[in-house]
């Protein structure tokens, strides 16, 4: 998992002080105070935009810099940046929510995940997340299971 190192700025997690090592935080921790903020501010976001988006404003969206969407723009031909653009944008995306997202619709973004769905989707030891969800008596992954899935695997 990278999504958290590129935004640890100046030992701060989320506006927050760091009052642990970055390597005794747990994937929920990250994943409560990182990803689920960024999906849900993208997901708003693209519910009530009613305009064609700016080049800035997908930067922003997906931790990329203006000149790589301007050049994923381009390579797709794309002129203007609307809700269906925007996804193959992402997509195309560099930056670790980009991949996060692609990783989930290679998956079909499934009800009900397989362990190995959820080690791909999040670039997690398949073996890390075998040992956890055995642990756990886990057999496959949901919404409700996730969060104790992840409370268990350190980041």
């Amino acid at each position: 998992m990278q999504i958290i190192k590129r935004n640890i700025k100046g030992g701060r997690l989320v506006g927050e002080k760091l009052e642990k090592s970055i390597d005794a935080y747990t994937l929920l921790e990250v994943y409560q105070q990182m990803i689920a903020p960024k999906l849900k501010e993208i997901d708003v976001f693209l519910k009530t935009k009613e305009s064609d988006i700016t080049v800035s404003e997908a930067a922003g969206l997906l931790d990329e810099s203006e000149k790589n969407i301007l050049n994923i723009m381009a390579r797709l031909h794309l002129t203007k940046i609307d809700k269906k653009s925007f996804i193959k944008i992402m997509i195309n995306g560099r930056s670790p929510i980009c991949g996060l997202l692609r990783r989930e619709l290679d998956c079909g973004s499934p009800i009900l995940y397989s362990r190995k769905d959820i080690a791909y989707i999040y670039n997690l030891d398949l073996n890390k997340v075998n040992e956890v969800c055995d642990k756990l008596h886990i057999k496959e992954i949901t919404s409700y299971t996730m969060p104790k899935v992840f409370a268990h695997i350190p980041y």
